[in-house]
């Protein structure tokens, strides 16, 4: 049975905890044949969907469909210049090995805790036919936060536009390539990111200004968050993102101004 059930054409079924592969006529009719072996299959069919509920005995084909399918996510990752991910960033993850195999500065907080002490130690109160195997603890908010998560990395994407359905951040690692990203700290990102071609989206853009009032009304609506400057215009196209904006600070006392701009009473 376990032979029969490496077949290429072991047919995969989705079930709400995993997949569970059944022996039938389709991938394993010449099996069926033996005498008794219907039996014996129903039998090994139904312990294996009870089994697979709780992630126990999961049947090779499925890890290497799983492998293959997040190899070909991630594998573009593979030929992206080293440095261009922050040394100081932090993501969490369930799936911690293929991705972060192709990413492999940045560093991974394992969210059910088969490579951390802390969260493999937070206790499980459910009873055991309800528990999933290495998938039923979760780190704490809390945990995460202490350990600095900053970042959750997406999958490359071709365009800003594919990028900003996984994230609302993105940045250029390769011609034609964007990493989109998520991070709830703009702060950390743009300093992170500085110097860097970041985009932000504009439905992220609208909920960091949500509430806020315009600094300045003109052109652009700009608005002062968290000590930066966001700069929003309605209809945005791309002349407007390759503008260069002039900035006049003018102070209340011109003596604050460096010596080559007293004479102006504005700075740029």
């Amino acid at each position: 049975m376990q032979a029969a059930l490496l077949l290429e054409g072991a047919k995969i079924d989705e079930r709400i905890w995993g997949i569970h592969i059944e022996l039938d006529e389709d991938n394993a009719g010449w099996l069926l044949r033996a005498p008794g072996m219907p039996a014996l299959a129903a039998i090994s069919n139904e312990l294996r969907n009870s089994l697979v509920r709780q992630s126990v005995g999961s049947r090779f084909v499925e890890h290497r469909e799983f492998a293959d399918l997040r190899i070909a996510i991630w594998q573009p990752y593979a030929n992206m210049e080293r440095g261009l991910i922050p040394d100081d960033a932090v993501t969490t993850a369930g799936t911690i090995g293929i991705p972060y195999y192709y990413l492999p500065e940045l560093t991974v907080i394992d969210r059910h805790g088969l490579t951390d002490a802390t969260v493999a130690r937070n206790p499980v109160k459910r009873p055991n036919h309800e528990r999933s195997m290495a998938h039923d603890r979760w780190a704490p908010s809390s945990y995460l936060e202490e350990r600095g998560v900053s970042i959750i990395v997406h999958p490359l994407a071709d365009t800003v536009e594919q990028a900003f359905y996984l994230g609302n951040y993105a940045v250029p690692v390769a011609p034609g390539l964007w990493m989109p990203f998520e991070s709830d700290d703009h702060e950390w990102v743009s300093s992170a990111f500085a110097g860097r071609d970041l985009i932000v989206s504009s439905d992220y853009i609208a909920e960091l200004t949500r509430g806020n009032t315009p600094a300045i009304r003109s052109q652009f609506d700009v608005h002062l968050v968290e000590n930066r400057l966001i700069y929003v215009k309605q209809q945005c196209g791309p002349n407007d993102l390759d503008a260069a904006f002039f900035l006049h600070l003018h102070p209340v006392d011109v003596n604050d101004l460096p010596d080559d701009r007293k004479q102006y009473g504005f700075d740029n």
